[in-house]
């Protein structure tokens, strides 16, 4: 599907496919993990990290402190962070942390223009460029599309945003407890 320019990001498309499995839960940390598919594996491991590639059903772990983003189900496998040939956003600590790899945004990007506007018009960008093609499948760690974490990055942003701070230097990307409420939400 990598060179499908499908919109796989509309809620009537079928393109992305999640295996149906029963709740998997990460080796490491034990939070639950999504099913992920095996071409989003193969699409984001390093090449010596990817081969052999078990079949069968692998896993997303979402939770930020967590170093694996994905595990399989028994016999467990883990893929770490260093794993990977993108930076997962969500695990981030340090700029830039992707939160649209179809089109490069990045919640630094996000908190900036809320600091400088008071709003973001990401999710519009977003919702009209994947008119005419997204690669959520093989772009994001997630292996789905990206508009729920976005959505959910902007409204703590946003919460979090003291009013009158735009352009003063105060807003949330430069105060270290905001910095920590979007990590933990994103």
């Amino acid at each position: 599907m990598a060179n499908d320019t499908s919109n796989c990001c509309d809620v009537a498309s079928t393109c992305v496919k999640t295996p149906k499995a029963g709740v998997m839960v990460c080796p490491l940390c034990g939070e639950r993990g999504k099913p992920v598919s095996g071409i989003t594996l193969q699409s984001l491991l390093k090449p010596d990290v990817v081969r052999p590639l078990e079949p069968g059903l692998h896993y997303f772990c979402s939770n930020p402190p967590c170093d694996v983003v994905y595990y399989s189900s028994p016999p467990a496998r883990l893929f770490r962070r260093h794993d990977l040939i993108v930076r997962v956003g969500i695990k981030e600590k340090v700029a830039p942390r992707p939160v649209c790899y179809c089109f490069d945004h990045t919640i630094e990007e996000i908190t900036e223009e809320i600091d400088r506007c008071g709003r973001t018009g990401v999710l519009d960008d977003i919702k009209i460029r994947m008119k005419t093609a997204c690669w959520c499948e093989t772009k994001n760690p997630q292996g789905s599309c990206c508009l729920a974490t976005v959505r959910k990055c902007v409204q703590t942003i946003l919460a979090g945003h003291v009013p009158g701070s735009v352009g003063r230097g105060s807003g949330p990307s430069r105060d270290p407890a905001q910095r920590a409420y979007v990590d933990k939400a994103v």
